[in-house]
């Protein structure tokens, strides 16, 4: 006996085999829900393209949520110059796994070693903070990302505000640190 799920099944591969190949219209998204902006310059196999992530994670949930709001990932001609390193270990060296998902171990500007969230357990946090203001500009020559994260660095409010522009194979950063006090900045570019 079938449910009938095998023929639906056979009817849906068919129409996918007979799908064509194409390039999608748009060199670049927003994905507002998701915090993430991406610009491609165009659909060949060695083309630039720049991820900026800008957006909430759920703290308490977010296994996978790293505290690395206003990342950058680029890929230069074919060539990554900045990377995300991964995460090695899940159930290995519990520091190791802290320090991997942390801020300083990704492309954004960290305040006195103060990661964007707190870790709760090895799959969860207890605090981790949002990125805002996602907003991307776009032309035919030169693609602009912004956004900004704000958290407490020793009770003290900070807030990072960073622009990346794409112009052909140029990359150029911005950021801008506001806070009280004297703090020490740290920025990590993660290169190949």
């Amino acid at each position: 006996p079938t449910d009938g799920t095998d023929r639906v099944r056979g009817m849906a591969l068919a129409d996918f085999d007979e799908l064509r190949a194409h390039s999608p219209a748009d060199t670049s998204v927003l994905l507002p829900n998701a915090g993430v902006a991406i610009y491609r310059s165009n659909w060949n196999q060695d083309a630039s393209w720049m991820l900026f992530k800008c957006g909430e994670a759920k703290a308490g949930t977010g296994a996978h949520a790293h505290a690395d709001n206003l990342q950058i990932l680029w890929r230069r001609s074919g060539w990554p110059p900045l990377i995300d390193p991964g995460t090695p270990t899940y159930n290995g060296d519990q520091v190791l796994r802290e320090s991997s998902v942390s801020t300083g171990a990704h492309n954004p500007s960290c305040v006195d070693g103060q990661s964007q969230g707190m870790r709760k357990s090895r799959f969860s946090w207890k605090t981790l903070y949002r990125g805002d203001g996602l907003h991307v500009e776009s032309t035919s020559h030169r693609w602009i990302a912004r956004g900004e994260i704000r958290y407490p660095v020793a009770d003290t409010p900070v807030t990072h505000t960073r622009r990346v522009e794409c112009h052909r194979d140029r990359l150029t950063i911005s950021d801008s640190i506001a806070c009280e006090g004297e703090h020490q900045i740290t920025l990590s570019l993660l290169f190949d």
